[in-house]
């Protein structure tokens, strides 16, 4: 996913990181997530940014201000289980949960700590990792077509550079551009389109087109709006991702999902599509509460 941040007048102190992989980064003090407790095996280590790369996408990496070169890569439980249910009560309009990524064990395996997920609170800029007490999810779920390489950063990639209203001017890699073939509802003729992933927007991600960036679309997990939703005809947790359209009404009149019309993206080879479900169940309009 691309990252973007948008434009802030204000002048904030900043720090400045020496990452592996991602070079040397401008960091203001508002995007540092202080962990009270820190990580399992890292209790020294309270204060994380989060990092989001064209080159890494879908992953994360949660990085240590305090020593650099500490750095873990997360992704969405969901995007491993779709039936993930951490059992804990938390608000989606201002929480996101990931788990923590073992890229290669003794196996040559890559592993996900399921049992402890990461919840960051993106208002409070908090972070706290969490011991589940169900057995049912375990600290090494293996990820199945998956490799060490799909992870390890492009060198020299080719990148398109397009001014939005939203996030000015952004850069993507062409790796990281997700070809719409059918385009979206409303919008066939638009086929190239980018996820962008904004802290001041968390959880919600957007989708915006790379042939017309006046055109974005705001974007949930549909397991945050309904955690039985069921897309096992559509779709594959290995290698796809979903995402429900969000509209925002006038003031006062808040949020709808498109349930109906899910985005289903190809991960592997950078594919999109919005499908219309056959079923009922799902409206095109269901309500996004903030919890």
């Amino acid at each position: 996913m691309q990252e973007a941040h948008t434009p802030n007048s204000e002048s904030l102190p900043s720090i400045s990181l020496d990452v592996p992989d991602f070079g040397n980064l401008q960091v203001e003090q508002k995007h540092i997530f202080t962990f009270d407790k820190g990580l399992l095996g890292f209790e020294h280590l309270t204060e994380f940014i989060l990092i989001n790369n064209d080159a890494t996408a879908p992953f994360r990496w949660l990085i240590s201000v305090q020593n650099s070169s500490i750095g873990f890569p997360l992704l969405s439980p969901w995007h491993l289980d779709l039936t993930f249910n951490p059992g804990i009560d938390y608000d989606v309009a201002s929480h996101s949960l990931f788990v923590v990524v073992t890229l290669a064990n003794e196996r040559n395996q890559m592993t996900a700590n399921m049992k402890a997920p990461i919840m960051l609170n993106t208002s409070k800029q908090t972070g706290e990792q969490i011991i589940l007490s169900s057995d049912k999810y375990p600290a090494e779920f293996e990820i199945k077509n998956s490799t060490v390489s799909d992870v390890v950063p492009q060198q020299k990639e080719k990148l398109r550079s397009v001014f939005t209203s939203q996030f000015g001017e952004i850069h993507v890699a062409e790796s990281n551009v997700i070809n719409f073939p059918k385009g979206v509802l409303g919008f066939p003729e638009l086929h190239d389109f980018v996820i962008i992933s904004d802290e001041e927007t968390a959880p919600f991600n957007w989708l915006l087109s790379l042939e017309q960036p006046s055109i974005g679309f705001p974007l949930l997990s549909p397991w945050m709006i309904d955690i039985e939703y069921d897309l096992r005809n559509n779709f594959d947790p290995a290698y796809n991702a979903a995402f429900a359209i969000i509209t925002i009404r006038a003031a006062g009149q808040g949020m709808t999902a498109n349930m109906k019309a899910p985005v289903i993206i190809d991960v592997i080879k950078q594919l999109g599509e919005q499908i219309i479900l056959s079923s009922d169940k799902y409206s095109p309009e269901a309500p996004v509460n903030s919890k």
